[in-house]
C-alpha cells in the first residue's frame, strides 16, 4: 500500500474478482499502480473485474449478475487538467492502449447495478444509474 499499487472497491455493489492495471514500457519494465515510467511508447493494460459477486451483506445470483451494466474509464491527469483518454463496457476484458502520452493515468470502473432490481423494492429506480465501482490509483508517466 505505501506504494501506491492499490485500488478502492466500493463492495457494497459487490465483489469485482481480478482487477488489474498497469503499463508496459518501451524499454520492458512492467509498471504498476503507483510507478512512473517513460511515456514514449508505453502501452496501457487493464484487466477489467468479472460481474459482481456477493460475499457480504445483500445477496443475489448469477442471474441477476447478469443484467449488472460496466462503464471503464480510463483517465488522463495533465498540467491541463483530467480528460478521458478510454473507456469500455465488457466484464473480465483485457484491454491495451498505447499511451497517448505523458500524464497521470487511473481507472475509474462504474456499474450499472441492475444486480440489485429484485432487492431495491420501491428504490429499484436508483438501479439504472451509475455508480462508481472501483477507483485505481494512478501509473504516472513523463
Amino acid at each position: 500500500m505505501g506504494r501506491g499499487r492499490s485500488y478502492g472497491v466500493f463492495a457494497v455493489l459487490g465483489e469485482p474478482g481480478e482487477v488489474r492495471f498497469q503499463a508496459r514500457t518501451a524499454s520492458g519494465p512492467l509498471l504498476e499502480m503507483g510507478d512512473d515510467g517513460a511515456a514514449a511508447g508505453a502501452t496501457l493494460l487493464a484487466r477489467m473485474p468479472d460481474r459482481p459477486v456477493a460475499e457480504l451483506g445483500a445477496q443475489w445470483t448469477a442471474a441477476d449478475a447478469q443484467r449488472a451494466e460496466l462503464h471503464a474509464l480510463l483517465w488522463r491527469t495533465t498540467a491541463s487538467g483530467r480528460a478521458l483518454a478510454a473507456e469500455w463496457r465488457e466484464f473480465s476484458a483485457q484491454v491495451e492502449l498505447p499511451a497517448p502520452g505523458p500524464g497521470a493515468y487511473s481507472l475509474e470502473i462504474r456499474l450499472v447495478p441492475h444486480h440489485l432490481d429484485n432487492l431495491l423494492a420501491s428504490a429499484k429506480p436508483l438501479a439504472a444509474n451509475e455508480f462508481r465501482w472501483i477507483l485505481t490509483n494512478a501509473i504516472v508517466l513523463h
